[in-house]
């Protein structure tokens, strides 16, 4: 209870809302970009759809954004039970678990997923402009009275051909925000350096965020090798006074070095 009562003291202090803030400013721009496309998501889907010079299908990859195409360059490697999946040499009698749509100048313009045992798809627009990519997602249905809800919107940055940030916002069934992460990436001569992973629980009254850094090392021929992560938590649970376990404590503060099991340059 005494733990309980420290952590709602923090959660509804000013330096919790002042440390949420620019995350629940960002996810609340998110939100109404993809709130613009709710009357016209399908008459758009339907042309881009007419626009695709070719597809490409994949297997696996279902629990993350986008599977094989997610933005991220390395959440799959640092998150238990994750895979990008792969894409497949020729389309099979089986259904897929996405299909990517690519245009004349061979970018990627539209994705769907395909839910198993479920009577909906997932679909996403994907426009690029200057160095932005922006997706909007939404399930396509024939029970909900339009056919289709919006339910997410991302955004990622690049220069130079490399992924500077990536954020996403998840709605809650068109009642509002529900979740919003971002990640942003700083990268050395010999490729990726660290990754700052930042989760928002969006709550107007009680915000919660947590932050984690990873720090990546590379082997002789440039690939990832191995990570160790640092979490941001156990300053916030000393400066307030919150008192957790040892066992969790040991936990968020040990330094160990995590091995990259798969092959991967960034």
């Amino acid at each position: 209870m005494t733990e309980y009562k420290s952590m709602l003291e923090y959660h509804r202090s000013e330096e919790n809302n002042d440390r949420c803030a620019p995350f629940m400013a960002d996810s609340e721009r998110l939100y109404e970009i993809g709130k613009s496309y709710a009357e016209n998501f399908m008459e758009l889907y339907e042309k881009r759809s007419d626009d695709v010079i070719y597809w490409e299908n994949s297997r696996g990859g279902a629990g993350l954004h986008r599977g094989y195409y997610c933005p991220s360059p390395v959440l799959d490697l640092v998150t238990g039970g994750l895979n990008r999946g792969k894409l497949l040499k020729r389309k099979t009698t089986n259904k897929s678990d996405f299909e990517y749509g690519f245009d004349a100048n061979e970018k990627l313009t539209l994705t769907r997923q395909n839910y198993e045992n479920i009577e909906s798809i997932g679909a996403e627009l994907i426009f690029n402009k200057d160095g932005v990519e922006t997706g909007i997602s939404a399930e396509i249905n024939s029970f909900s009275e339009k056919g289709y809800g919006i339910k997410e919107a991302s955004e990622s940055h690049y220069e130079n051909g490399r992924i500077c940030s990536w954020c996403i916002c998840f709605f809650n069934f068109g009642q509002g925000i529900w979740e919003y992460r971002k990640e942003d990436y700083e990268y050395s001569c010999e490729g990726l350096k660290t990754f700052d992973l930042y989760s928002l629980h969006y709550s107007k009254a009680e915000p919660m965020l947590r932050h984690s850094k990873y720090v990546f090392e590379h082997d002789e021929e440039g690939y990832l090798s191995r990570y160790k992560v640092f979490e941001e938590e156990p300053e916030i649970y000393e400066k307030f006074k919150i008192p957790i376990s040892e066992g969790l404590k040991k936990e968020l503060t040990k330094e160990c070095w995590y091995e990259i099991g798969q092959k991967r340059k960034v």
